[in-house]
């Protein structure tokens, strides 16, 4: 049985920032690392993460962002290109900005 432990929180901006970096070099293998990550470490049952409202939510939505591509960066052979993925790059683009941006310093 595999023990469950607790993720530090790491500030959306940092994970939207991280997908956006990836993602523009085309590296199938690591967009799927970096899309799990995300899925991991924003959980909303995870414990320990106690997080302001809006940090709260922007964790959410990245959250559903990351899974959403996940299963469509699997699904589709077109790749990058479709609508969707335009879509969610203005998303983490303007999750990777924002309140949370000078929270990432605090990863440093």
């Amino acid at each position: 049985m595999q023990e469950f432990r607790s993720v530090p929180s790491v500030p959306t901006a940092v994970l939207a920032q991280r997908v956006l970096d990836v993602w523009i070099t085309n590296d199938n293998a690591g967009l799927e690392t970096e899309l799990q990550h995300v899925i991991h470490r924003t959980l909303p049952a995870a414990p320990g993460r106690d997080l302001s409202e809006i940090e709260s939510e922007r964790q959410e939505l990245i959250h559903a962002i990351a899974k959403s591509m996940d299963r469509e960066r699997k699904a589709l052979t077109g790749g990058a290109g479709e609508p969707r993925f335009g879509v969610w790059a203005d998303l983490l683009r303007h999750l990777s900005t924002g309140d949370t941006v000078s929270s990432a310093d605090e990863l440093n």
